[in-house]
């Protein structure tokens, strides 16, 4: 049992089982020997027969071809492209442009209003010149003729009503601003089993959702998709609003790959001393406690 299903507590149930068997000193020692023989010859066989059965008997069973399936998932959660080690797409769902406010359609029309003018497609005013000055584009903010917004959408829905904008321009200082890409984990009881697109609507304003990781695996994700518990979120937009967003989803992951080692240490430190301090808990004594029993 403990090899086949690689419960490797099970040896300490076997082990005191023997103990407590009515046998001399020496058939106990040879079947204790034993147990490791046992372990390892049944974990091999265990392990390899689950391998080969995934990868060639249910295949086989479900009538499928277990390579070609592969390659077509690869296929579907990459967008159509396979991936290769230091190489990516040049292309980017969405994109910034600047344009400048013409008198119709959206002068005199607050933030807000230009925004849901294109709903169901999600377009966001990211900042706002206005003279010389840049400003945030705050939703209530109003937008005069000739002010020049810098305007964040998917890049299919910018070519298709860039020219209700106005005239494009170029503006490198309104465009360098700094944009956030952080992973939220989903812990929001009031959150989940909700579609993206009702989150996107009450929680995602200047937010682009990049990839949904759920159980530790990339998914494909439409505005029908429902969250669970748990699901990882890697979204991008302005600092503000990724944290905002971030704060109401549920957990931010720090950005950074280095381990407090500090945090680590005060852990280990904690649950050395707790296990050092006789103590009973239940019917059970402490380690330390009955090593110093007769």
């Amino acid at each position: 049992m403990a090899g086949a299903f690689t419960e490797s507590t099970i040896i300490g149930t076997a082990g005191d089982t023997i103990g407590r068997l009515a046998l001399p000193e020496a058939e106990k020692n040879r079947l204790l020997n034993n147990i490791p023989v046992a372990y390892a010859v049944s974990y091999l066989v265990g392990t390899g027969f689950v391998v080969w059965f995934l990868s060639v008997l249910a295949p086989r069973l479900l009538k499928v071809n277990l390579k070609a399936e592969s390659r077509k998932l690869e296929l579907q959660m990459s967008g159509g492209k396979t991936s290769e080690p230091g190489v990516q797409s040049a292309y980017r769902a969405w994109s910034l442009r600047t344009f400048r406010i013409a008198d119709e359609p959206f002068a005199n029309r607050t933030v807000t209003e230009l925004e849901r003018a294109f709903a169901p497609d999600r377009v966001f005013v990211a900042r706002i010149r206005r003279g010389g000055e840049i400003r945030p584009a705050a939703p209530e903010t109003v937008l005069l003729s000739g002010d020049v917004i810098a305007v964040a959408a998917r890049r299919s829905v910018i070519l298709a009503v860039a020219a209700r904008f106005g005239v494009e321009v170029e503006d490198h200082e309104l465009l360098d601003f700094s944009v956030a890409v952080r992973d939220v984990v989903l812990t929001n009881k009031k959150l989940a089993d909700r579609t993206l697109a009702e989150l996107a609507e009450e929680h995602g304003r200047g937010i682009a959702l990049l990839k949904l990781v759920r159980g530790g695996e990339e998914i494909p994700f439409t505005g029908a998709t429902k969250l669970n518990r748990g699901d990882l979120l890697r979204i991008s937009g302005p600092a503000q609003d990724v944290e905002r967003a971030g704060k109401v989803l549920g957990y931010i992951e720090p950005p950074s790959s280095e381990t407090d080692m500090i945090f680590v240490g005060l852990g280990i430190l904690l649950g050395g001393l707790v296990a050092s301090f006789p103590s009973r808990w239940g019917g059970c004594r402490s380690a330390s406690r009955r090593a110093e029993a007769p």
